[in-house]
């Protein structure tokens, strides 16, 4: 199985996070997120479920961690996410923190790499990731902080994504041109940029030519959502 996900997976663009399920370009595999309790019917293997804090509240955090760990028992997701914390905007901070412990813990037992939402709680999240001494790979996406913090995230093993806006915010250009190649991947998130645009400038702040770049965020794929 891991092989033919590895031969599936060469030299393809992999947008590691994406609300739009269908995709026309074939060079395109799309890990399509879907935040509970919704659940369309979408027309690939690669999804990510989560429990995202926007559509978090007491009222259906029991059901969405039942619906979760259903689809996870049927292994019908690669990844968990998004999910994570938001202090602008969703649940209350404790209902947010209680549920995001669970996910955590459903992550670890059924071994599926987490990718997170996180506004403005980072130090909630490290402290967290340091607590559980966690095992499976932690992934940021839409990372748009700064050079520091990315540091702190490294140090701590956990990836960071990044989207659109490093078309043009030049200050993420150059944090991300400081970013180990092992320790990021590409996103296209709900943004009308795709993910082929995002490479390509992706591989000039990196200053290393498209073919490289792929063959990089494809062996990170492997490595991450491949071991166990």
């Amino acid at each position: 199985m891991q092989e033919c996900i590895r031969i599936f997976f060469y030299m393809k663009y992999i947008d590691i996070h994406t609300h739009t399920p269908l995709c026309n370009n074939s060079e395109v595999i799309s890990i399509v997120d879907i935040s509970l309790p919704s659940m369309p019917a979408v027309s690939t293997p690669y999804c990510s479920y989560g429990i995202h804090p926007w559509f978090l509240s007491e009222e259906n955090a029991a059901s969405q961690l039942q619906q979760l760990e259903l689809l996870l028992q049927n292994n019908a997701i690669i990844a968990i996410g998004e999910a994570g914390f938001d202090v602008l905007r969703g649940a209350d901070m404790a209902l947010q923190e209680r549920v995001f412990e669970e996910v955590i813990s459903l992550s670890e037992h059924y071994q599926k790499p987490l990718i997170i939402h996180c506004v403005k709680a980072w130090d909630k999240l490290l402290a967290l990731h340091k607590s559980r001494k966690i095992k499976q790979r932690w992934i940021i996406h839409g990372f748009q902080a700064h050079h520091e913090l990315a540091l702190q995230l490294n140090k701590r093993d956990i990836l960071l994504s990044f989207g659109n806006k490093l078309l043009t915010d030049s200050k993420l250009q150059s944090v991300f041109s400081k970013i180990p190649i092992d320790f990021f991947f590409l996103e296209s998130d709900d943004a009308e940029v795709g993910i082929v645009d995002i490479y390509r400038m992706a591989a000039v702040v990196k200053g290393m030519d498209e073919k490289t770049l792929q063959n990089v965020l494809y062996e990170n794929f492997m490595r991450v959502f491949s071991a166990k």
